[in-house]
Parts: C-alpha cells; sequence; structure tokens
C-alpha cells in the first residue's frame, strides 16, 4: 500500500480544509500510521449507524477480499469500487476517484453498522439502544485468492452517535437520549469549533482539540463528530440514505453563567459546526434556567 486516503466526498468549503498532513484537499484524510500500536492516530475515531468512507488505494490492489470486523455490536464491512478510465494519473472529482498510471482507480468502500435510534425518533419516552462497550480497534485485511494478506487499514473507535431530527425543548431532548441509555452530546463531542463569544464577552474555549481557529470545524482526526464527518446534518438525505436523519441546530449539554447570575445561557452547535450561545433569563418559562421556553432544537446523544 503506498497511500492511504479516506476519500473526500462532500466537497466542502476550503474554510473546513484540516491541516495539510492529516487533510488532502481533494482526497480527504491522509494515512496517519500502518502500526496496529498506533491504528487510534487514523480515521476515524468516532462513528454511527450506516456512515462510510472510502479507501483510495494506489497500485495494485484490485480483486481483494475483506472479512466484515465485528466489535461490540459494531461491524466495518468493505466492498470494492473499482475500475478503469482514461483520466490516468489524475483525480477525477466530479466522480470522487482516483486514478493510477494505467488509467484505473481502486477504491474499497468501508461502512459501519452499529446500534441506531433512528426507530425511535418520535418517540419522546424512548426505549433503551444497544450501547457498545467502546473503544475498539478495527483491522481490516484484505487478501489476495490465495489468502495473502496484501493490505492491512486499522482505526479505532472511541465514541458513537445516534441522532434525533425532531426538534424539541433542551430538556426533553436530554431526556430522549438518556432514555436510549447515551447522553446528550457536548461541544468537544461535535466540534472542533473555537473563539465563542456571546456578545463582547469571551466564552473560553470548550470544542475538541485540535481546535480550529475560528468558530468552526476543521476536518482533523479526534476533532469531534463533525470534524471527522463533516456535515452530519446533511446525513439521511440524499447521500447518506440510511443514516439517523439530524436536525440542523442541536443542543449539547454545556450551560454558561455570565456575572449577572440572573442570566445563564446552553451551547447548540448549528451547521458548519458552529457554535451558538442562547441566553436565557432564570425566571424563563420551561423549567429550565438556562435556555428560553420557546428554543427547540435536535439532539445528537452519543456514547461513552
Amino acid at each position: 500500500m503506498k497511500k492511504g486516503y479516506t476519500e473526500y466526498i462532500t466537497g466542502r468549503p476550503q474554510e473546513f480544509f484540516g491541516p495539510p498532513n492529516i487533510w488532502h484537499k481533494d482526497r480527504g484524510f491522509l494515512l496517519q500510521s500502518t502500526d496496529p500500536a498506533s491504528y487510534h492516530l487514523n480515521f476515524p475515531t468516532t462513528g454511527a449507524n450506516n456512515l462510510f468512507f472510502d479507501l483510495v488505494i494506489e497500485g495494485d490492489a484490485t480483486d481483494l477480499i475483506w472479512a466484515p470486523v465485528t466489535h461490540a455490536g459494531i461491524t466495518a464491512a468493505v466492498t470494492p469500487l473499482t475500475g478503469c478510465d482514461y483520466n490516468q494519473g489524475q483525480y477525477d472529482k466530479s466522480h470522487h476517484r482516483y486514478y493510477n498510471h494505467e488509467g484505473c482507480f481502486v477504491v474499497y468502500r468501508v461502512k459501519l453498522t452499529g446500534p441506531s435510534a433512528i426507530a425511535q425518533g418520535n418517540n419522546d419516552i424512548p426505549a433503551p439502544i444497544a450501547k457498545p462497550n467502546l473503544p475498539q480497534t478495527f483491522e481490516l485485511v484484505g487478501k489476495d485468492s490465495g489468502g495473502n494478506e496484501i493490505i492491512k487499514y486499522g482505526f479505532q473507535l472511541r465514541q458513537w452517535f445516534v441522532g434525533r431530527k425532531k426538534v424539541s425543548y433542551y430538556s426533553k431532548q436530554l431526556a430522549w437520549c438518556n432514555g436510549l441509555g447515551y447522553r446528550m452530546s457536548q461541544i468537544k463531542d461535535l466540534t472542533n469549533a473555537s473563539s465563542f463569544f456571546y456578545k463582547d464577552e469571551a466564552l473560553g474555549n470548550v470544542g475538541g482539540t485540535p481546535s480550529s481557529d475560528n468558530n468552526s470545524y476543521t476536518r482533523v482526526i479526534g476533532g469531534g463528530f463533525l470534524g471527522e464527518w463533516g456535515e452530519v446534518f446533511d446525513y439521511g438525505g440524499s447521500y447518506y440514505t440510511e443514516v439517523d436523519p439530524i436536525y440542523t441546530r442541536v443542543w449539547t449539554s454545556n450551560t454558561h453563567d455570565f456575572p449577572v447570575k440572573t442570566r445563564h445561557g446552553r451551547f447548540a452547535v448549528l451547521f458548519g459546526g458552529y457554535v451558538d450561545h442562547q441566553p436565557c433569563e432564570s425566571s424563563d418559562p420551561g423549567g429550565d434556567p438556562y435556555c428560553r421556553g420557546t428554543d427547540e432544537y435536535g439532539a445528537i446523544c452519543v456514547t461513552p
């Protein structure tokens, strides 16, 4: 295996690009390690049901056989996406393919399947769902027809996410996550955005690391769910059609107290990984002193 890429499939603007040693502007995340002791450095560290990524391989790696790998109720299965064209040695952005010098592309798609809350989306009092015991390390092995190991790719999943597109008050979304046996995500679970402000007050950097240099995510491994997978708010739409649908604004469990103690606030994460501060008065209705009773957002729940 000369190089490994998780293929760039979402076509997002350049301000979301990660550092060049981690993120390629056309092909996505770069291979970080082939050492099993360092598989945790590779993409992904987060996952959700039916998400997938592509391994782009240079060299003779066609017709490999990959056995699915299952740990703690999560399965990583590999299928080939391979063919030839005239675009020799080029990356075809319109079809998300990299061609080698013979005009052939070798791509293997890795699909994650595991616990999902999609059947519980309209149920305000959901039943518990399976909760994987994480972290778990996955090693995918491509073998030739003779059973010889040709390529290995490893990664370590440290968090598993489920989503809810139905909007509701914070307290109801918190109860929904807890009812599943999961917890409501914190900012750092979702995005590595930084530089949060409400009016002129800096609210601190409580996003994932390594941090972005602005209030949006950048594509880095370990930088939160959005920092790894991109616009999860598109999932369940035209591309990731079988993924738990997620609303464009989701509650987080983070709070902030202002110097004037009658004014508090909760945080929400928006499309693009932006962090939004929702201030509220302690006298606001809804039974929650940290948010306006009229605010209704979606939810992303996580374990652990």
